[in-house]
């Protein structure tokens, strides 16, 4: 479309938000994680307000309950968006790794009856004390964090032990690199742990 432009006419490329944020495909390989100094002052000049967050809904009984019978009847629980990447490679992590667990999309059409999905979300915030990203995870009914302290977990041990100590074994062989999966600014984060 470009080539058939007259010069001087101006075409607007629109990238998906993943594309830019995550850094995870071919397009970007040559992109560094960092702002360039050109980046810096185009974001140090644009006026922008960020779009509050809409309240979420005081969670009912009802959803207290499902919330602490997954986490308290499931090994190894995710909770995630249905096309959240980070929900997804924390899925395709464990995988990998051949562990068994129960992951819960709140977004999903199913829980959009009476706000059930942002109730579930209230409900976990309010039990982990954390903000409202996700995904959420949780190993022998304790929080653990979410992909970038999953990342974290596997690359300091911690996570093979604490999987020992919920009854679950990791593999030895396990085929390909199960931190493959993570968007490439986790992986080059070194998977730094946020949750203490």
């Amino acid at each position: 479309l470009a080539k058939e432009l007259p010069p001087g006419e101006t075409l607007l490329a629109v990238l998906a938000d993943t594309g830019e944020r995550y850094l995870s495909t071919s397009l970007f390989d040559g992109v560094p994680i960092e702002m360039g100094n050109e980046e810096k002052y185009l974001d140090a000049t644009t006026i922008t307000e960020l779009p509050r967050d809409a309240p979420l809904p005081k969670p009912t009984p009802e959803a207290i309950d499902f919330v602490n019978g997954h986490i308290h009847h499931n090994t190894v629980v995710i909770w995630g968006l249905q096309d959240c990447q980070n929900s997804k490679a924390v899925s395709e992590f464990f995988k990998m790794l051949r562990i068994q667990y129960d992951r819960i999309d709140i977004d999903s059409f199913e829980y959009a009856a009476n706000e059930m999905g942002n109730q579930f979300r209230a409900a976990v915030m309010k039990m982990t004390k954390s903000d409202r990203e996700l995904p959420k995870v949780f190993i022998a009914g304790k929080f653990v964090g979410g992909a970038q302290d999953i990342l974290s977990m596997w690359n300091s041990g911690l996570l093979k032990s604490s999987l020992g100590m919920a009854g679950i074994s990791v593999p030895e062989k396990i085929l390909g690199n199960p931190t493959s999966v993570f968007p490439k600014w986790i992986v080059e984060s070194k998977g730094t742990r946020r949750i203490k």
